[in-house]
């Protein structure tokens, strides 16, 4: 079954726009989200700040309610001042009422001022605190509470009234022939919360009129009538505002909040800076995609149809187009010379290829160090001075086997037994000619001689092990496991050759060389003269991973491959 073709024109621009348009989508979406956050946080700042200011307004108003009635209901002196008194006794009781209540308003925050008529409205006495109540409002204050006795005979409540520059609540009550006022001034609230304001303003609204020194004058006529249809909260914009009000419990005041709307009221800084390169994102991305098209898409269209062309006998045709690429431009030029050389130059490339990796092969294969061969010899001359013939003859027959075995050098794979057989066999020339004892370690899953194996693949390792295992005394016996296991993956089929050994390890110089692409001139022939015929002869599909771990580590991945055959991969 054929395989299904992509066009890279459309596969190019297709993934482009994909990519880009997640990242865009990311990008709006990180917008909103930050914007909406940014919001939500805004107005829950504005909320507990009302709220605050609400609640506090709300409290200092109910300690002056429990003190009116304290001395509306409670105070003797005062019981004594609605009674029709004679001058001195009413002076007296005067007297210890405004000393008592000038105490309180020394000590308690929430009360500002006080009024004391007696004698039927004739006599007063009062006392401000002028931090609150400002020396040029006290005569505009008295005379509204002056105003207000003569408009209430009876009970008490709160009027709240405006001077230039402060707002004032009064709660007032008369009885008998004695009456008495509270004065509050509700903007130290708003003074101790001044850096938490930022920029926003506070007024207030209380039947139908609007108070406050802060009050927005375009809010003058709609914002009490909206007020007049709700309960207790209101939230909106208004004439390029944004008003946040709470009315405080059991009055007919009202506390607002009034923000300008602006850009910022919907975003800060950074989030701005965030829209504006969205913005620039999506111009961006056009730009990108007509440039795309018209000097890599268009010009890979034409190339597709020439190539067709060529395909179909045409062996002049070239690409017309005009592209600012240069590789285009060489490709077309190339085309026609190509064409004609081709058929020629393939079989003659081929053959060169395979002598080329012949002659390499079989130069890596001879390219053995002496000295393994001149302990032989010494180790047949110490046996024959020591009349050790049956030794000898062991030591030959293994020799010569060792040397039969190299000398096949036509022979690119041989089964994994013979490979096997051949490690065995250089065990016992080593049980000979070492001078410390070893062991050999051997874990070979079944059923494993289909396998074909590049030659001295495993014995280049353990010959390694004996290089490299410097232990700390002759006395200490060297290990050597060799483990040889087939993993099945969904690339195929690979043979997991492993040697590892207790040992010293590698050394560290030793380690990144033969972890690196082989070179010429290496100091580790015998792995990098493995590696370079494994990657001829599986052209790249085998892995390599050596490290130290108690001892050398070294592990070869092979994929399944018989003698004279294809690589059996997938993937």
């Amino acid at each position: 079954m054929a395989q299904k073709t992509i066009s890279l024109n459309r596969m190019a621009v297709g993934a482009t726009a994909i990519v880009y348009g997640v990242f865009v989508f990311l990008l709006v979406c990180m917008d909103l989200y930050l914007i909406g956050d940014y919001q939500k946080t805004r107005r829950w700042e504005e909320e507990q700040l009302l709220s605050g200011y609400v609640e506090q307004l709300h409290t200092d108003m109910e300690e002056n309610n429990a003190t009116f009635y304290d001395v509306f209901s409670n105070n003797r002196y005062f019981q004594a001042l609605t009674a029709s008194l004679s001058e001195l006794e009413g002076y007296n009781n005067e007297h210890e009422l405004n000393f008592s209540l000038t105490n309180r308003v020394m000590l308690e925050e929430w009360m500002h001022g006080f009024i004391i008529y007696y004698s039927g409205g004739e006599k007063t006495r009062y006392y401000m605190d002028t931090d609150r109540v400002k020396r040029g409002d006290i005569r505009t204050v008295k005379a509204r509470a002056d105003e207000l006795l003569q408009e209430k005979n009876a009970g008490w409540h709160w009027i709240f009234m405006e001077t230039d520059e402060h707002l004032y609540g009064l709660l007032s009550g008369s009885k008998g022939k004695a009456a008495f006022c509270i004065v509050y001034n509700p903007d130290w609230i708003e003074q101790s919360l001044a850096q938490e304001k930022g920029g926003r303003r506070i007024f207030y609204v209380c039947e139908g009129r609007m108070f406050g020194k802060e009050a927005p004058d375009e809010l003058m006529e709609e914002l009490p009538g909206e007020l007049s249809r709700v309960d207790n909260s209101f939230r909106g914009y208004m004439d390029g505002s944004y008003i946040c009000a709470q009315r405080v419990e059991n009055t007919q005041l009202w506390v607002c909040m009034a923000s300008r709307v602006t850009l910022f009221t919907y975003m800060n800084l950074p989030q701005l800076f965030l829209v504006l390169f969205t913005i620039g994102s999506l111009f961006f991305a056009w730009q990108l995609y007509r440039y795309m098209r018209r000097e890599l898409v268009v010009p890979l269209r034409e190339l597709g149809v020439v190539m067709n062309r060529i395909r179909d006998g045409e062996w002049e045709a070239v690409v017309e187009h005009g592209a600012r690429f240069e590789e285009i431009q060489k490709i077309n030029e190339a085309l026609g010379v190509m064409m004609t050389e081709i058929k020629k130059q393939k079989l003659l490339s081929y053959e060169q290829t395979i002598e080329k990796q012949r002659a390499q092969m079989q130069y890596l294969q001879l390219q053995l160090k002496p000295h393994f061969y001149l302990n032989s010899l010494k180790t047949l001359n110490a046996f024959a001075l020591n009349g050790e013939s049956g030794r000898m003859q062991d030591l030959i027959m293994h020799l010569s086997y060792h040397l039969r075995y190299l000398l096949q050098v036509e022979r690119e794979l041989v089964p994994l037994s013979a490979e096997i057989d051949y490690v065995r066999n250089y065990e016992m020339l080593q049980g000979d000619m070492a001078g410390r004892r070893f062991s050999i370690d051997w874990t070979v899953q079944e059923e494993l001689d289909e396998w074909k194996v590049p030659t001295l693949c495993i014995q280049t390792f353990v010959e390694n092990s004996f290089k490299y295992a410097k232990l700390g005394g002759m006395e200490k016996e060297l290990i050597i496991w060799i483990s040889v296991s087939e993993l099945e993956t969904e690339d195929g089929r690979f043979l997991d050759i492993c040697v590892r050994d207790n040992g010293a390890g590698y050394p560290e110089h030793i380690l990144e060389e033969i972890n690196e692409e082989p070179l010429e001139g290496c100091v580790s022939v015998g792995i990098n003269n493995l590696k370079r015929r494994c990657s001829l002869l599986y052209q790249g599909w085998v892995e390599y991973d050596f490290f130290n771990d108690e001892g050398a580590v070294s592990e070869l991945i092979l994929p399944f491959r018989q003698s004279g055959t294809e690589m059996v991969v997938t993937g």
